[in-house]
Parts: C-alpha cells; sequence; structure tokens
C-alpha cells in the first residue's frame, strides 16, 4: 500500500511538473519561431505540431507493448469527446491565451484546474460531495482568481489572455473527468493516443487554413523546444489519465497545486519574469485553497 502511495505522488509530481513548464515553453516557442499574440493561426499550427508529435510518441508506445492500435467504433465518440474538451480545446484556448499573456499568470491559472474538477466531479458522482472545506476552499480559490486581474490602482481588469485561459481551465477540467469516466472500458494508452491524434489533426487543419502555405523555418532551439511540448505532452496526458482511473479525483486533484508552485519558478528562470504583487497574493490564495479544499485527506 505504501509502495502504491509513493509512486502516486511521485508520478502526480512528475505531471504537475510538466504542466507547470508547458507555459514557459510555449512563450519561448513563440520567441523561437516570430509568432505574435495576433497571429492565432500560427499559434494553433504550433499547437498541431506538438499534439501530432505527441499521438506519434503514444502510438510508438503502443507498437513497442504489442498493444491494440484499433479503436472500436463503439469508443469512437466518447474518445472523440475526450478529445474535443481535455485536448483540442483546451490546447487552442491555453495557446491563444499564453499569447496575450505571461508565463507566470498561465502557470497560475492551470492550477485552478484542480477547483473546477472537484466542481463539476459533484455533480458527477455522489461519492464527490461539496464538503464545508471544498466549499471554503472554492471560495478562497475564486478570491484568488478575482486577485489575479485586480491592476495595482485596485481596479478589476480581464484580458483576453485571461479569458482564454479561463476557457482552457474549465475545458481541461471537464475533459480530465470524460476520460476518468471512459478509461473503465478502454486501454488509457490507446485512449489518450487517440485523442491526441484526433486533437491534433483539428488543430492542424485549422491553423492551416488560416495561414495558408506553410509558414515555419525550425531553427535547432525552436525544434528542440516543439519536441520537448510534444514528449512532455504525451507523457503528462498519459500519466494524468492512469492516475485518474486507479485514484479518487480529490485524491489526485490535490497535487494540481504544485502547477502554479512549479510555473512561477520556471518563469522566473527562463523567461526572467518577476511576480507582480496581485499575481502574488492570487498564486498564495489559489494554492490554499486547493490546500483548504483537501485538508481532510491530508490528516488521513
Amino acid at each position: 500500500m505504501f509502495s502504491r502511495t509513493f509512486g502516486m505522488v511521485l508520478t502526480a509530481l512528475l505531471v504537475t511538473f510538466l504542466w507547470g513548464s508547458v507555459a514557459p515553453a510555449i512563450k519561448l516557442g513563440y520567441q523561437s519561431l516570430g509568432i505574435e499574440a495576433h497571429q492565432i493561426g500560427l499559434q494553433l499550427l504550433f499547437a498541431g505540431h506538438i499534439t501530432l508529435l505527441a499521438a506519434l510518441v503514444l502510438f510508438v508506445f503502443l507498437l513497442t507493448n504489442k498493444q491494440q492500435l484499433s479503436l472500436s467504433f463503439g469508443h469512437f465518440w466518447p474518445v472523440t469527446k475526450v478529445a474535443i474538451f481535455q485536448v483540442f480545446l483546451n490546447y487552442l484556448f491555453f495557446f491563444i491565451g499564453v499569447s496575450l499573456s505571461s508565463g507566470t499568470i498561465g502557470a497560475i491559472m492551470a492550477g485552478t484546474t484542480s477547483f473546477f474538477q472537484i466542481l463539476f466531479a459533484h455533480f458527477l458522482w455522489k461519492q464527490e460531495q461539496l464538503t464545508w472545506t471544498k466549499k471554503v476552499g472554492l471560495l478562497i480559490g475564486l478570491v484568488g482568481l478575482i486577485m489575479l486581474n485586480v491592476t495595482n490602482s485596485f481596479q478589476w481588469q480581464i484580458g483576453w489572455g485571461d479569458f482564454f485561459l479561463f476557457l482552457s481551465v474549465l475545458t481541461g477540467a471537464w475533459g480530465n473527468l470524460l476520460a476518468k469516466n471512459l478509461v473503465t472500458s478502454i486501454n488509457t494508452t490507446r485512449m489518450t493516443a487517440y485523442a491526441v491524434l484526433f486533437s491534433g489533426t483539428g488543430l492542424f487543419v485549422m491553423g492551416m487554413s488560416i495561414v495558408g502555405t506553410y509558414p515555419f523555418s525550425f531553427s535547432f532551439r525552436s525544434t528542440i523546444l516543439l519536441f520537448y511540448l510534444g514528449v512532455m505532452t504525451a507523457t503528462a496526458l498519459l500519466l494524468w489519465n492512469l492516475l485518474m482511473q486507479r485514484f479518487p479525483v480529490g485524491q489526485v486533484s490535490l497535487f494540481l497545486l504544485f502547477i502554479p508552485v512549479f510555473g512561477v519558478f520556471i518563469s522566473a528562470i527562463v523567461l526572467n519574469e518577476q511576480l507582480q504583487t496581485n499575481a502574488f497574493v492570487a498564486f498564495i490564495l489559489i494554492v490554499m485553497g486547493i490546500g483548504v479544499i483537501h485538508l481532510p485527506r491530508m490528516h488521513n
């Protein structure tokens, strides 16, 4: 039992570290390829490259482990729903949002996925009831989200970057729960591979339809970033879906608080971003909120 729990902790920390590095890595990729905030087509095409590469990694994993590759007709629509929410819409909104915001804000917002997973799970499963600690934690987290958009003159502002990042969090949280429902009836790796493949194809086609002729000229640096993001996407999604399959939503969601922790430090190191006062307060409140939500489980 101890080894199973220890393995879960290490796996969850690895996944949250990878997800914490996403926003800074995307920002570096945009800089390397010269992608500007208004160039949505290029952003979606870049996201399509990453997700298609992730799909390739997952299918190679299936082949090397001699696992079934085909997807049954009965699983096609359920996997497509997971693809739409967990990857396609999540990545579409996130890649646009990060271009309009900082890596730090992107990482802090990604950490709020825990709140919405718990809120959505309350309506899906009877065993995931909203206890008083969850309600208090959600309230603290909501205050944190509000503080994230408070200016130095104490005015509340929501930019397009914040809006798209918020949509990314909502769709990603719902997609995670759809995936948890599905992994009881299909191999997790195969489900994830097809979800990423469908999403990558959609993002690539959307990007190409906007930009027209192929625009990218990859340097060594941008190629390394592309491969990192692709392998990271495959690894993090697969490991997360495995955790959601084997452990309760509430227990696993606890570790999402480490996304902003890792993301803030990584952004500071690789992007030289400084944490603004309102972002720092939001960061503390969001981490506190997630901690309060899981307080009873921490004591168990």
